[in-house]
């Protein structure tokens, strides 16, 4: 039997007190904003009340609770009787591990754990056993963990099941329980759970046959706030995988200001396989608010890949309330662990990012979702990159690279991805920004009806399958769209006199895609100006841009490969947009290139790019510096941001906070 340490008087009843720093976050274009945030120590700062060294992978309780002293009837100290002591005894508490033998130790609790729930809080530590180890690694983890604990079953009990505030969970493989830890309620706050391998077990060789509603590695719910799963350093990045529904869920208005960061979602280790998560990998919804998934700092990123819906699912509001104000920031979505490729084993088979509204559209599409961010992620090899549908409004997706790896290269698994975003069934006054996008089928697509239709039911008067719902005021700007293959940079779907909704360019309008709006037209175009027309009082947008690479794709078409002027047609609807003023500016497009424009009326409504339209001589000589720049756009180029400290997005000043991290402000 292992040594136990009973607390004693003032020497161990000193608690952990909230630490707060002042952070200063700065981003290129925005302000410099000083942000004051709640802070979360390192496990084990404060001194613990009482420690209490686990020896047996028995499940036998504790013989007298609040004795201080952990031992069962046989005078063992089991997980289930140090959690029993922990809680009954006042003060923060501690629990290690001692147990005898080679591990990894396998617990197998047969009833749930006692509940979490002492307001001081309690760290578990499972890297206090002998031989574990933690990760090392910049990408993927080497830790080796020597505690499992498993549950029942995926439809059975709860792994920790947390109530309180300023608890740290690290070095355990939680496998096989409902959820493997669980923070429930607004008390439920400040957590930290960190190093852990959730949903499988040290070996990282278990994972569920089949999804299970609910099996989630993380429940977050009923109003537990800023909570930490992973952070930033190696030592504190979680395996999320296997699980038989989603990795990470976090539910509920309150359930707000959430940070998961720094963890490797749905393939092995290594990265070389997948180990997927039956749902999504992270899903954020029901007016749970203010989350942050990823930073802008280096490394906050998550690797989300190899999940069987999407990457990341933000959706679904609750009466009374929004799902709004999460970010999803500086991710790797589909890639592995390095981000260096996109095997087809690490796609997520649904969506990359699903900003979804409604959970179905029949005879109507409420307005649902609205004012989520995604920016600077790498997302590749869903069937959408991106998808915004069912009512979901004013979010604003913005320097993300789609459908290539980060150094532009070829992504492998882009070959089972058919859009890099699609916008339908009803989803308005979104803002698509500054995208990198290339090496899929089809660009930015906007449809009124839906692709993937919930189940008819008999009180609807129109089925899901045959709804349509105005798509409009959708915005595209300044995106790099090239090496589309099958479909136009940008397309506006229109209804066939069959009812069918078809692609291509649109020589005929439908007022419920993005209000119908028309493609300019460009006249003549020199390196020194612009003449064409588009509907009056529109802003413009021109481009450089490159042949299309693909054959029978409405190649005369652009898809817009190099923002390179604004411009705005008059009350007749003229454009005259002029690039030069004197010999000595430089070019903004040389003879030669080949130049689109597309539209954006004053409703937010941006239409299809026009016609390629080749650069022809202009009055005005060469500049003394030929050369030409060009607006750098994708995950590479987004304004650099750097804090002394970013871990929590709490919102207190979250106005501030936001704008320090975001271009939405």
């Amino acid at each position: 039997m292992s040594t136990r340490r009973r607390a004693e008087g003032d020497r161990w009843t000193r608690a952990r007190r909230g630490l707060f720093v002042v952070v200063s976050a700065t981003v290129a274009l925005v302000p410099v904003i000083p942000v004051t945030l709640p802070i979360l120590p390192d496990p084990g700062v404060a001194s613990a009340a009482g420690v209490f060294v686990v020896d047996s992978i028995a499940d036998d309780d504790d013989l007298a609770p609040g004795d201080g002293v952990c031992a069962t009837a046989t005078g063992d100290c089991t997980l289930r009787a140090a959690l029993a002591e922990a809680a009954a005894f006042a003060g923060r508490d501690r629990i290690e591990f001692a147990i005898a033998g080679t591990g990894p130790h396998r617990i197998e609790p047969q009833s749930p754990l006692p509940l979490i729930d002492d307001p001081v809080g309690l760290d578990i530590d499972g890297y206090t056993q002998a031989g574990a180890t933690v990760n090392t690694l910049d990408h993927g983890t080497d830790a080796r963990i020597m505690i499992e604990v498993r549950g029942l079953g995926p439809a059975a009990i709860d792994g920790l099941d947390i109530r309180s505030a300023n608890n740290s969970v690290r070095g355990l493989a939680l496998f096989d329980f409902r959820r493997h830890v669980r923070l429930f309620g607004a008390d439920a706050s400040t957590n930290d759970i960190s190093g852990n391998f959730l949903g499988t077990d040290a070996a990282a060789t278990f994972a569920q046959p089949a999804r299970v509603t609910n099996s989630t590695g993380v429940q977050i719910e009923r109003g537990a706030n800023r909570n930490r799963i992973g952070r930033i350093g190696n030592e504190h990045r979680n395996l999320i995988a296997g699980n038989g529904d989603r990795g990470v869920g976090i539910f509920d208005a309150g359930s707000d200001d959430n940070a998961i960061q720094n963890n490797l979602f749905g393939l092995t280790p290594d990265g070389s396989a997948r180990l997927g998560n039956w749902g999504h990998g992270v899903d954020i919804n029901h007016n749970a608010s203010g989350n942050l998934v990823g930073g802008p700092v280096a490394g906050q990123g998550n690797v989300l890949s190899g999940n069987e819906l999407s990457g990341v699912e933000i959706s679904h509001d609750r009466p009374g309330g929004t799902t709004t104000d999460n970010v999803v920031v500086d991710n790797l979505i589909g890639t592995t662990p390095d981000g260096s490729a996109a095997p087809l084993y690490a796609r997520n088979r649904e969506f990359g990012v699903n900003l979804e509204g409604a959970p179905r559209c029949a005879d109507v599409c409420p307005a649902e979702v609205s004012g989520n961010e995604v920016r600077g992620n790498v997302i590749v090899g869903s069937s959408a990159n991106v998808m915004i549908w069912k009512g979901a409004h004013e979010n604003l997706v913005t320097f993300n690279t789609l459908g290539v790896l980060a150094d532009g290269s070829t992504a492998e698994s882009s070959e089972a991805t058919t859009w890099a975003v699609l916008i339908q069934t009803g989803a308005f006054d979104n803002r698509i920004e500054r995208n990198l996008i290339a090496g899929v089928a089809r660009g930015i697509h906007v449809k009124a009806d839906n692709d993937y239709p919930a189940a008819c039911f008999s009180i609807d008067t129109v089925c899901p399958e045959d709804a349509a719902f105005d798509t409009s005021g959708n915005t595209f700007s300044k995106n790099s769209i090239h090496d589309i293959d099958a479909g136009l940079g940008i397309d506006l779907y229109v209804r066939s006199f069959g009812g069918d909704w078809v692609a291509g360019p649109s020589l005929r309008s439908d007022e419920l895609v993005n209000g119908g709006i028309a493609m300019p037209d460009i006249e003549v175009v020199t390196p020194d100006a612009l003449i064409g027309s588009a509907c009056a009082g529109c802003t413009v947008e021109i481009f450089a841009t490159t042949t299309p690479r693909c054959v029978d794709c409405w190649a005369d078409h652009g898809r817009g490969r190099w923002w390179v002027a604004d411009g705005v047609a008059d009350t007749q609807g003229r454009v005259e947009v002029t690039f030069r003023e004197r010999a000595d500016d430089r070019y903004v497009v040389r003879l030669g290139e080949q130049v689109v424009m597309h539209a954006t009326d004053a409703e937010g409504n941006t239409s299809e790019h026009s016609l390629r339209v080749t650069v022809g001589p202009g009055v005005l000589g060469p500049p003394a510096d030929d050369s030409v720049v060009r607006l750098p756009v994708g995950a590479a180029a987004q304004p650099p941001a750097t804090a002394s400290l970013f871990s929590l997005l709490g919102r207190s000043a979250f106005g501030a906070q936001r704008c320090a991290v975001s271009l939405r402000c």
